[in-house]
This record gives C-alpha cells, sequence and structure tokens, in this order.
C-alpha cells in the first residue's frame, strides 16, 4: 500500500492548515468539501486516505491550539477578511436593522439592549473574573438561536457541551468559546461548572488522562428557567448575565442568517431609528407578499 513519506505528510498537512485558515470551514465535514482541499488530495486520497484523514485532524487541531490564543478584536478582524454567502447571510447593514429590532423587543428600552451587547463584550472577551457566562433563557422562537448563532460563526473555534455525557466538557479544550444548549447537568457535576462558569480553571478527563481546562467564556441557551431547579441558585447567578426572552413570531418571515459581524456594529450603537417590525422585515424580505400590517405586531422603538 502506498504510504506518505515524512516529508510528504509535513507538506501535507501545512497545506490542509492554510486551506482551513483561509476559509475556516464550520467542521472537517465540509473541509472535505472544499474545491481547493478537493484538488489538494485528489492524487492520493484513494492509495493514502488513512494519512490524510490524520493529516487532517492534525491540522484542524493545530488551528484551533493557535486560534485558542486570540483576542475577540483579532478574530474580528481576521474575519473581516471573509466573504459570506449573500444566499446564507443578509447584509451586514440590514442585519444591523434587524438585530437592533429584536434586541429592542427583547429589553424595551435601548439602554437594557445596550447593555445586553456590553455583557455579550464583558463575556467573551473575559472581563470579569468571576463572571464569565451569558446565559438566554426562553423559549422556542425567541430568537436566541438565531442572534447567538452570528457570534458562533464570528468566533468559529466553539465547542458544545453535552449535558448527558459523564465527560461533558471534553469538547471544550483548545476551544475560543464554550456553548452549553440546555442545562442539565447531575449534582456531582455542579463544582466542576461552578467553575467553569466563573472563569476558573478546571480538571477534566480527555483521553483517559487529567487535563486542566483553561478559561474559556461560555454562551448558555435554554428554553426552561434551569437557575430555578438548582439547590443553590445563588452561586450560579452570581457567575452569569442572565437574559429573558420572549417568543418573536416575526423571525418565521425572514429567511436568511444574520451576519456574523455584526457584533462590533452593535457595541457602537445607540439604538437610535431603530425600525419597527413591519418594517424590519419589509426592508429583509421585499418580496414577502402578505399584509404585514395585519399579520405582524408593530413594535415602535
Amino acid at each position: 500500500m502506498p504510504r506518505l513519506s515524512p516529508k510528504q505528510k509535513n507538506q501535507l498537512e501545512n497545506d490542509i492548515k492554510q486551506i482551513i485558515e483561509t476559509h475556516l470551514p464550520d467542521n472537517i465535514s465540509e473541509l472535505y468539501r472544499l474545491e481547493e482541499f478537493k484538488q489538494l488530495v485528489k492524487d492520493i486520497i484513494i492509495p493514502c486516505n488513512g494519512q490524510v484523514n490524520r493529516c487532517v485532524k492534525q491540522a484542524w487541531q493545530s488551528v484551533q491550539i493557535e486560534w485558542e490564543e486570540r483576542s475577540l478584536d483579532e478574530i474580528i478582524q481576521i474575519r473581516s477578511k471573509h466573504n459570506f454567502s449573500p444566499t446564507k447571510y443578509y447584509d451586514l447593514a440590514t442585519s444591523i436593522e434587524i438585530a437592533k429590532t429584536l434586541l429592542l423587543c427583547q429589553y424595551g428600552r435601548k439602554k437594557e439592549a445596550k447593555r445586553f451587547i456590553q455583557h455579550v463584550y464583558a463575556v467573551l472577551r473575559k472581563v470579569f473574573l468571576k463572571r464569565n457566562t451569558l446565559a438566554i433563557i426562553g423559549q422556542a422562537g425567541d430568537g436566541k438561536e438565531f442572534f447567538l448563532s452570528t457570534i458562533f460563526t464570528l468566533v468559529w473555534n466553539v465547542g458544545y457541551v453535552d449535558g448527558n455525557s459523564n465527560f461533558n466538557c471534553q469538547d471544550l479544550l483548545n476551544r475560543s468559546l464554550g456553548v452549553v444548549e440546555h442545562f442539565k447537568f447531575k449534582p456531582p457535576q455542579m463544582g466542576r461548572y461552578k467553575n467553569v462558569f466563573a472563569g476558573r480553571g478546571s480538571q477534566i478527563k480527555y483521553r483517559n488522562e487529567w487535563t486542566t481546562l483553561r478559561r474559556i467564556p461560555i454562551i448558555i441557551t435554554s428554553n426552561n428557567r434551569f437557575i430555578d431547579q438548582l439547590d443553590y441558585p445563588q452561586a450560579f447567578e452570581q457567575r452569569m448575565f442572565i437574559n429573558y426572552w420572549q417568543p418573536q413570531p416575526w423571525l418565521d418571515k425572514l429567511s436568511k442568517r444574520l451576519h456574523p459581524l455584526i457584533l462590533p456594529h452593535l457595541a457602537k450603537e445607540c439604538f437610535q431609528n431603530v425600525l419597527s417590525v413591519s418594517e424590519v422585515v419589509s426592508l429583509a424580505e421585499p418580496d414577502y407578499d402578505s399584509d404585514l400590517e395585519r399579520d405582524l405586531q408593530l413594535v415602535e422603538c
């Protein structure tokens, strides 16, 4: 069976790493679908499949480790050079207007909407020593996934916590951001999560060895008020910025995602001249052929 020499493997790994850094695909499967990657491995993918896969994993992990060290400002600068598909994302200006309307619908006051963005920045920038977590709690359709997906795409190097696993922090190693989609952990795990949510280091088991999980910003999304179900809610409340969101039916009219670069623009926003729901849906979906005044609840901000 043909095999790559050590020199060829190193070169392949470096080439793959460069492709990852250029495109920042969402996952390894998406990397394999990139035309640039296909061209790179077209002559070796079949005879040297195992070696190619190992090079991919090594290159991916290498990029993750380097990415973990980047500040939020560095990440924004890098991502600003990327082209985001117009078929998948609204343009930046439209996305900003949608986000402003959504946040004012949730918070009612400009000051509170701006404070939320400040809290997002505080978590991502690791500003506070013992407050490392942002939580959004609300029913399905409230827009939390719609809004937060822009942050996840921006940061790219995101790990997800599996509340059903005994080793549910493994995917947070070498990550820039951790996401907890539902908080449902067992009592023996609470000590570890109090540390993680406060931004303190924690020992976790990875590949049968104990290793230190460094500070990583955490975002929690939940459809239930998990705080009320905890024995010691104050211990977690002190570690989080907690937000309660309400359903926003008008979001169902939108066909794309928010542009991943809205965050730095929202940070500069004073939330003046915010569009109503009908206005922002008309802006985002000009071909929408229904009577918006009838179908949508107007929110004048």
